[in-house]
Formats: C-alpha cells, structure tokens, sequence
C-alpha cells in the first residue's frame, strides 16, 4: 500500500506590515535628519558669519532619505580642507574648530589680506592649506549606532503590529 506524505506551509495571512515600518521610517530619517542639523549647527556656534543647514526629503518610491547641508562656500573649505590657502591671516590667528572635533570655541584674529588676486599683487605666496575638519565623517561615527538601533525598534514594531 502506497504511503502518501503531504507538506503543508502553515503561513500567517501578512508576514510584515510593509505600511506601518513604512510610516515608522519616515518619522525615524526625520527626526535624525533634526538631531544631524542641530549637530552640524554645533560646529558652526561661533562663526562670525552664518551658516544655515537645511533639511530635506529626499525620497522616492523605492527609497526613503533624508538630506541634511548647507550651501556656504567657506564652511566647504573648512570641512574637506584645502591644498593652499589664498589668504594671509594675522600672526595671532588661531582657528575656532579642530580636525575631528564637533563643536567650535572663540579663536582669535583673523584675515589680514584675502583672494589670490590680492596676494600675488603684494608677492605674497599662498599659505599651506586648511587642515580638513571633517565634521560630517565624525558625526556620522556617532551617530550611526543610535540610528541603527532606531531602525531595528521600528522593525520590532512593524513586526508586533503585524501579529496582532
């Protein structure tokens, strides 16, 4: 007599509620997006001139982001640093950030002649370049494990809703 064996998959109607982690990810990356700012605000506390950071949303269809910048020139240079440097500061310059260290302190002095143009006018050779202060990079070191952390609650949460 013939032995006949049958395998039935018992699986739950939603295996995960693409919907709720959906949601959950979208007011995660904008609350981080808020936390990133105001960290990249820190680095800029004591500028004499203003640096805005924005945040916007960058998602699509497929894909949630969030982006967090600014468009200041400047702020550019002192972060990704520079080979040369076209301005001569004044003997008792010393600079308000470190490389790698968020958050910026008083310094002192400041440009005594600026721009290429004006420099070679005087003989003046350029000055060594501007060591990169690479903010972005440390923020996202620190960062980066409380943010995972996030993500993997809003899947524990998509996952309970799911098994309700």
């Amino acid at each position: 007599m013939p032995l006949k064996v049958e395998f039935i998959p018992i699986v739950p109607k939603k295996l995960f509620d693409v919907r709720a982690f959906s949601v959950a990810s979208e007011k995660l990356l904008k609350d981080e997006a808020k936390v990133l700012k105001r960290e990249f605000d820190k680095t800029t506390k004591t500028f004499k001139h203003r640096v805005t950071f924005a945040t916007k949303n960058t998602s699509t269809r497929n894909r949630l982001s969030q982006l967090v910048f600014a468009s200041d020139k400047p702020y550019f240079f002192v972060v990704r640093g520079t080979r040369v440097r076209w301005a001569l500061m004044s003997q008792d310059f010393s600079a308000k950030t470190r490389a790698r260290v968020i958050g910026s302190r008083g310094g002192k002095g400041g440009v005594v002649i600026l721009g290429k143009r004006a420099m070679q006018a005087r003989g003046i050779a350029p000055r060594p370049g501007i060591k990169a202060r690479e903010f972005d990079d440390v923020i996202i070191k620190l960062r980066q494990p409380k943010f995972l952390r996030s993500v993997n609650n809003a899947f524990a949460v998509a996952a309970k809703k799911t098994n309700r």
